[in-house]
Formats: structure tokens, sequence, C-alpha cells
């Protein structure tokens, strides 16, 4: 958002502006910036699981979660154009 300011574009009028990984003081900006919320808490239970597996002798794997992210609207994000 600084390098946003700095080259004047303002947000959202000139430039939508999307943060990954949700934190609460995202709603507390100049402008509050929208955000993809992870599902946090199953990353990283699928990560010990991998883990103890691993642990426990079994081979390296990939780690996937299947809970969705979700998209925390806010004011840094303009109307679609027509």
């Amino acid at each position: 958002m600084a390098a946003l300011r700095w080259a004047s574009v303002p947000v959202p009028e000139g430039m939508s502006l999307v943060s990954f990984d949700e934190d609460e003081c995202l709603a507390f900006l100049d402008v509050p910036v929208t955000s993809v919320a992870m599902p946090l808490v199953e990353l990283g239970s699928a990560a010990v699981d991998a883990l103890i597996a691993r642990v426990e002798g079994g081979s390296e794997r990939d780690v996937l979660v299947r809970e969705p992210m979700r998209m925390v609207h806010r004011e840094s994000v303009a109307p679609r154009r027509a």
C-alpha cells in the first residue's frame, strides 16, 4: 500500500489490493485491506500428522489440506467495472 501511495495510485479507485494470509490488523489500515484467510488450524494439524508419520518411519509426503480458503472482503477492492 505504501508503494501505491508513493506512486500516487489510489486504493481501490486506481488499483484493488488483496493480501494473502488474513490478519485482523488489516481492518484498521487507512484503507481496510481485503485478504485471503488460510485454514491455519487444518494446515498445522496436517503438518503435525505428516511429521509424526515421518518420525515413526513413514515416507516423506506432501501435505494436502482440502479446507477452502475464504475471502475477507474489505474496502481495498473496487467493484468490477462494466
